[in-house]
């Protein structure tokens, strides 16, 4: 029988629900289910722990490599000079060596040093930013010992320093401060400043945690006893010196260019008294002879002796002259000044 289609009722289409679409669309990926963006009033839930895994960014520095470069010959001057001045200053001779010099971040910095330890906040007129100075306890104990007159030993452990040997210490301190502002002075006059130390727990936090820092290691050894010494920079303190050091300027050792200050006379030496004497070198006699030496003798020199008489001034040989005469007296010609 033919079917009339206006009796036709249409189809009411089926409504499939969520979980049936998720639970098949897992089964075709053969796996989990795929992330659905969830439904207003609905919690989604997290991703499982396997699915996230940190990235650490590459941590990077404010310097390029050629001004490290330059930084570390500026540096290594300034060790050799200071070396040099510590000897003399405690009478004793102290090894210096760069150990490293290193970008870091502050927090990174502050996490290797020890505690206890000396740690000193400086100042570096006119720059901005507090830079720090940390010597280990036992070579600090060291330098005390011989501030005191002692043979620079340290036989205990490594402890706080009291007050006085801080006071003592910081003799040391203002010393290295005060040759690393000198070995940049052809550059930038800097006055150094010494504000203040920490060597105990809950150090004092000059910067930001993120601060790129510029390191330098300074391997010391002091009698029988070594340690480390480390300087830390903010970049951002030390950038008006990178200006200058990338305007051309190539000196690796600026304290031995720097042209030396003209001599002046003072006045008031124009009356000073100087005795002058005249000696002949190589004369030897033997004890016999010199027991028979009697007024009238004749003592016989050789030409060349006559050519190597000591000009003294006060008893401290400055010149070469030629023995002779000059109006009928004996007299000495000054042919070359002696080095010093």
């Amino acid at each position: 029988m033919p079917m009339d289609p206006s009796n036709i009722q249409p189809q009411q289409e089926a409504i499939i629900p969520q979980s049936e679409v998720e639970h098949l669309l897992a089964q075709a990926g053969g796996g989990d289910s795929p992330a659905v963006a969830a439904r207003p009033g609905e919690k989604k839930d997290p991703p499982p722990p396997s699915a996230t895994r940190p990235y650490r960014f590459r941590e990077l520095s404010s310097l390029s490599a050629g001004e490290l470069r330059k930084l570390k010959a500026r540096h290594e001057a300034f060790i050799e000079s200071l070396a040099t001045r510590l000897s003399i200053h405690l009478r004793l001779e102290v090894s210096l060596q760069m150990s490293k010099l290193e970008t870091a971040h502050y927090h990174k910095f502050m996490d290797g040093i020890v505690n206890p330890t000396y740690l000193a906040m400086l100042k570096l007129e006119p720059l901005q930013g507090i830079c720090l100075l940390d010597i280990p306890p036992k070579l600090g104990l060291c330098i005390v010992d011989r501030e005191l007159g002692g043979p620079a030993q340290c036989l205990e452990d490594a402890r706080v320093l009291s007050e006085i040997e801080a006071r003592l210490l910081s003799r040391v301190v203002e010393i290295i401060n005060s040759e690393w502002c000198s070995a940049w002075s052809d550059l930038l006059s800097l006055r150094p400043a010494l504000l203040g130390y920490e060597n105990g727990d809950g150090f004092a936090q000059t910067c930001p945690p993120e601060t790129i820092m510029l390191i330098l290691g300074m391997e010391a050894r002091v009698g029988e006893t070594t340690g480390q010494i480390q300087m830390g920079f903010p970049c951002a303190t030390l950038e008006p010196l990178i200006l200058k050091l990338n305007t051309g300027v190539k000196i690796d050792k600026p304290r031995a260019t720097l042209p030396a200050a003209a001599l002046k006379w003072n006045p008031a030496l124009n009356d000073v008294n100087i005795k002058v004497t005249a000696e002949l070198p190589n004369l030897e006699l033997t004890a016999r002879q010199l027991a028979q030496i009697k007024p009238g003798d004749t003592l016989m020199i050789t030409p060349e002796m006559a050519k190597q008489v000591r000009v003294c001034l006060a008893k401290k040989s400055k010149f070469i002259a030629n023995l002779g005469t000059c109006n009928q007296r004996w007299a000495a010609k000054i042919v070359r000044v002696l080095n010093p």
